[in-house]
């Protein structure tokens, strides 16, 4: 991992909570360190332009809702375009797009935002350089995982020791290549089983 401990980390990465029964971004962000609160923490990053992330998120919102893990703390966040060519005209906007596009789904998740200068941060921490990218965090803030949200084993993963250095690059190592991108449809809310977003393209490197 980089110089600083992944608590240290905790404490400083800031990202905001949406309220999604309101429809509006809270007023104020919070902490890594809050959202998880004491307790085994997945947190899946996407944004609104990957193809393969609403699988991913349709996935790990029904292990959510299973009630096969009590008192973990299952929540997706989603990342600022605000860097990248033809962005959202402000953060704001892009918050509300994210909101717009989640609505009435994947409820079983605690949504998420990051502004492109906190997803800067993330990507130095976490070493990611695409989504969909899940990190699994223990009770005691170790990480259990990190990598593609497919390859993660629910059924150990909140047992097994704080995965070392090594241990993580060979994870991340064998995150898959993307598959055959598929036409889009015209529903956010279609009715699939993994819907698609409503300006979704292939471009998951960010």
């Amino acid at each position: 991992f980089p110089t600083r401990t992944m608590a240290t980390y905790e404490q400083t990465q800031t990202l905001t909570v949406l309220d999604m029964e309101s429809g509006t971004a809270a007023e104020s962000s919070c902490t890594l360190s809050a959202l998880r609160d004491g307790k085994p923490l997945v947190l899946d990053l996407w944004h609104t332009k990957c193809v393969r992330c609403p699988e991913a998120l349709t996935k790990l919102d029904a292990i959510a809702g299973s009630g096969k893990h009590p008192g973990v703390v299952f929540a997706a966040c989603a990342l600022s375009l605000c860097d990248k060519p033809d962005p959202p005209t402000s953060e704001e906007a892009g918050r509300e797009a994210v909101i717009e596009l989640v609505d009435d789904m994947w409820d079983n998740l605690k949504h998420c935002y990051m502004t492109a200068d906190e997803k800067a941060a993330a990507k130095v921490e976490l070493e990611f350089t695409a989504v969909p990218f899940c990190i699994v965090f223990g009770a005691d803030g170790g990480v259990r995982y990190k990598g593609d949200p497919s390859k993660i084993d629910f059924a150990t993963v909140f047992d097994a020791p704080a995965a070392s250095e090594e241990a993580v690059v060979e994870a991340v190592a064998k995150i898959s290549l993307k598959p055959e991108v598929k036409p889009l449809g015209e529903s956010n809310h279609a009715a699939a089983a993994a819907p698609v977003l409503g300006f979704g393209n292939d471009d998951e490197d960010f």
